[in-house]
């Protein structure tokens, strides 16, 4: 059955798979704060791509796209400048974008920053195939807990 454990588990791919889809050039969004993928930016990093553009709010954990030896293959541009991308600001090999949080959005929906992919990390599908971008919510007895 479509959107059942099994069928999502069939269509699950290693990290390594998932990042095959990015090549030179893109502009990538990157999930932040406590749902950066990071097996996702750890795959990337292994790929033999230039000139890829990493737009964020802040990052958790580690940030290998920001490390100099890769400073000719990615950059990193912060919407807001989390401590794993602090140095890299401050030494010029990474960019932040002061704006306004509400703004964001907009940037992308009106193609002022295009985007070509999204890394995302998301919960596993429910029981009709949905997935959230947090926390899985049980309800019981018509309480959310």
């Amino acid at each position: 059955m479509r959107g059942s454990r099994e069928d999502w588990l069939a269509r699950a791919v290693p990290a390594e798979t998932a990042v095959q889809l990015v090549t030179s050039g893109m502009r990538i969004f990157v999930h932040g704060a406590a749902a950066t993928p990071t097996p996702l930016l750890e795959a990337l990093v292994q790929r033999d791509v230039s000139g890829v553009s990493l737009y964020h709010l802040h990052t958790a954990g580690p940030a290998p796209f920001v490390a100099p030896e890769h400073r000719d293959r990615f950059r990193s541009v912060s919407f807001f400048a989390g401590a794993p991308v602090r140095n890299a600001i401050d030494a010029g090999i990474a960019d932040w974008m002061p704006v306004f949080l509400s703004d964001i959005p907009a940037l992308f929906t009106s193609g002022r920053i295009p985007l070509d992919v999204a890394l995302l990390q998301l919960s596993p599908p429910d029981d009709h195939g949905c997935c959230t971008l947090g926390q899985k919510r049980r309800v019981k007895a018509g309480r959310e807990r």
